[in-house]
């Protein structure tokens, strides 16, 4: 981040945008508090604490970050790509084999790979390893960066709720601010309306309806908090579609929140406020 700040072709504003793991590495950043960060586009990923949400459930150990491990590792090592291929292609054989061993494993010919599955294994409970940043925010959260940052995921995503504890944590202790875009996707993306045999239809979609594509509503919410030029326009002179002015309102709505844990009413009530507009 301090690196690309320090480029001669840089506004000293860094912006971070990225799915899934690459959501990791900006929530993880943001924990360092780089002075140049100026606002984040969390979507589908970010560890509020992956003993509970992410790598582990509650506890208990997602099998399917072998399944994870495996094609990366295929994408990593050139010498054991082979191996991993004939893996996934009799991925099912070596499940029924399941617990595995290190040393006798899917992973066995690209041993960073199953040495970091295993660490994972064998910490059961939640111990240090779990509280380390990368894998862990809800321990570091005085840290995290008070920025503007938008979280999105979709209820059927396997980061739905560590999208949630970010958004609900950051609203309540930080100004921001911060905005949450929830729908019925799953984690390989918002351009499907389908989950399982459920079919939402076109307005559960991203493009068409709150965006034109995912690409422009990450654009509009950068330009929002960095682009001066375009946050001093008179929003009477732009031309915008209805979806594009539900966008902009649920932007202002967010400003708006950042007091909702920080005032009180005249008579000394904390108040909350819900946005559950579509």
């Amino acid at each position: 981040c301090e690196w690309i700040a320090a480029q001669p072709w840089c506004n000293q504003s860094v912006l971070t945008d990225g799915p899934s793991y690459l959501c990791h590495v900006q929530t993880s950043m943001a924990i360092l508090r780089p002075p140049h960060l100026k606002a984040m586009f969390c979507n589908k990923g970010g560890f509020w604490n992956a003993h509970q949400s992410g790598v582990r459930n509650g506890g208990c150990y997602e099998a399917r970050q072998w399944i994870l491990a495996i094609k990366h590792a295929g994408k990593n090592n050139a010498k054991g790509r082979d191996a991993l291929e004939e893996v996934e292609k009799n991925i099912s054989g070596w499940l029924k084999r399941y617990p595995f061993k290190r040393g006798d494993s899917p992973l066995s010919s690209s041993p960073e790979y199953e040495n970091y599955i295993f660490d994972q294994i064998e910490h059961s409970d939640y111990d240090d390893y779990w509280k380390q940043i990368g894998l862990n925010t809800q321990e570091h959260l005085d840290k995290f960066a008070d920025i503007p940052a938008l979280f999105m995921s979709g209820w059927h995503d396997i980061y739905c709720r560590s999208t949630i504890e970010f958004f609900c944590h950051l609203q309540r202790t930080k100004k921001g601010p911060f905005l949450l875009i929830m729908g019925p996707w799953q984690h390989t993306g918002v351009t499907s309306h389908t989950a399982g045999e459920v079919d939402f239809g076109v307005s559960a979609l991203i493009e068409g309806n709150l965006a034109s594509t995912i690409h422009s509503l990450t654009r509009r919410w950068f330009d929002r908090w960095c682009t001066p030029s375009l946050v001093k326009v008179n929003p009477d002179q732009l031309q915008r579609t209805t979806n594009e002015q539900r966008l902009a309102s649920a932007i202002a709505a967010a400003e708006h929140l950042t007091k909702r844990d920080h005032d009180q009413d005249a008579d000394g009530t904390h108040y909350e406020v819900s946005n559950a507009s579509g």
